[in-house]
């Protein structure tokens, strides 16, 4: 998300096709006096360029905080929203700049109002060690459940699965859904042999599962801690124990296992998390736990 929208203001802010509004352009060009200048002598303020953008979201990009502050100060619209489907306060949750998110909710902008792909910005800003930045916005009522749209990922999803400790615990202090899963979906697969398509669910995913796949042995705790069922299965049957064991996370495993993961419950395939741990030996390296390796069959 983060490199389409960043990438695409750079593209524009080397060379724009068309010529914007004084301030637009001083904006867009990362020149804070001439923004002000312009903006002192009546540039249109809500003035969009080619792509939709605004020198608001312009001066959010660039982290220009005074420049954010003045445009706000005298009125500058606070929720547009460009052709990229960026808001001032997605592009905020991506900069991560504490101050400008503080001054976009004081003038009124929606913490919960996602980006084009459905995320909010307390999902975007879960993904790093920002823990002042998710305060500002949980304490301005953002949406610690909401899901984004295509697989329903929410922010405490989000933190577990980059590895993020602090933002876990701080999620959870501020009641986020401890076993919340993913969608779940069903698609076809085909199975060896059989010619018609196998429709079979994918998703189901929890914080915990999130955790111990990326072998996260803090944000497993800190979840546990706060309630986590240890056995709660995908629709394939994978548990915590499972994933961990299989993404090489024996700390995380071992951890599970102390508090009371079941290291005897099968999944789809038949595997149990000692099948698993035995497999990932028997497997060349960088072979795939759940396929035998072709070389010991």
């Amino acid at each position: 998300m983060r490199a389409r929208w960043s990438l695409a203001l750079l593209g524009l802010i080397a060379g724009a096709a068309t010529a914007g509004t004084p301030l637009l352009d001083a904006a867009r060009g990362g020149q804070h006096d001439e923004a002000l200048a312009a903006l002192k002598a009546g540039s249109d303020i809500d003035a969009r360029d080619e792509t939709g953008t605004t020198a608001l979201q312009y001066a959010v990009h660039r982290s220009d905080v005074a420049l954010v502050r003045e445009l706000l100060r005298k009125g500058a619209r606070v929720d547009v929203r460009n052709d990229f489907g960026a808001t001032p306060m997605s592009e905020a949750a991506i900069t991560g700049n504490v101050d400008i998110l503080r001054a976009l909710l004081a003038a009124g902008a929606d913490p919960n109002s996602p980006n084009e792909h459905g995320q909010t910005a307390l999902m975007v800003i879960a993904r790093t060690a920002n823990v002042e930045a998710a305060k500002v916005l949980l304490g301005k009522r953002a949406d610690v459940n909401a899901r984004e749209d295509t697989r329903g990922q929410t922010a405490l999803m989000w933190a577990a699965a980059q590895s993020q400790p602090a933002m876990v615990r701080l999620l959870i202090k501020h009641r986020a859904e401890i076993d919340a899963q993913t969608v779940v979906n069903l698609n076809q697969r085909q199975v060896s042999g059989e010619p018609r398509a196998q429709h079979r669910p994918s998703g189901g995913f929890t914080a915990l599962m999130f955790a111990a796949r990326q072998g996260c042995l803090d944000c497993a705790r800190a979840l546990v801690e706060a309630g986590a069922e240890v056995d709660l299965a995908d629709p394939d049957g994978v548990t915590p124990l499972i994933y961990a064991t299989n993404n090489f996370a024996f700390d995380t495993a071992s951890y599970l296992l102390s508090k009371g993961a079941n290291p005897n419950l099968w999944d789809w395939w038949g595997r149990t998390a000692l099948y698993c741990a035995v497999d990932l030996n028997t497997t060349p390296r960088g072979g795939r736990a759940d396929m035998p390796s072709l070389d010991r069959t």
